[in-house]
């Protein structure tokens, strides 16, 4: 699939061309005891029911959103327009507590082991970011995979 977006930060035209497929979220039957009625709900997993990990994150969410050279890189190579290659094979560890080069998000933390919830790459997915950085830049990510990255954010602190 070829979607062409100009993207502000990204090139005008960049053309993302991974492979995107949505997922369905897994529902999971919750049986309250105390007044045994029974409710759906839907937790943050892929369509086969398995957790997003660092694993599969770039194949639920991030190799569409963001896997480009003219933003942040692909898994293969490190080339990127923007100043965080989100692929490197150590990020695990080396976005914990590192903190933002971009031009007044100095303060942010990419991944914020004391608070992760606002660690810039959720604040700046949900464009809330205290900097006033959004991404990606103009367009709002389908929930289930911002829920994806938020999960995988969180795991990266447990």
């Amino acid at each position: 699939m070829m979607v062409g977006l100009g993207l502000t930060g990204c090139p005008t035209g960049a053309t993302l061309d991974t492979p995107y497929e949505e997922y369905e979220p897994t529902p999971t039957t919750v049986t309250n005891t105390v007044t045994s009625t029974t409710n759906t709900t839907t937790s943050s997993t892929t369509g086969g029911g398995e957790p997003c990990t660092d694993a599969n994150v770039n194949e639920l969410a991030m190799d569409y959103w963001c896997g480009t050279a003219a933003c942040h890189g692909t898994a293969e190579s490190e080339e990127a327009a923007a100043p965080l290659w989100l692929f490197s094979p150590t990020r695990t560890t080396d976005f914990l507590n590192l903190p933002a080069v971009t031009e007044g998000c100095t303060a942010e933390l990419i991944v914020n082991t004391t608070t992760p919830e606002n660690s810039l790459l959720i604040t700046s997915l949900k464009h809330t970011s205290p900097c006033g950085l959004e991404m990606p830049d103009g367009i709002d990510i389908e929930p289930m995979e911002l829920a994806c990255i938020e999960q995988w954010v969180m795991s990266l602190v447990d």
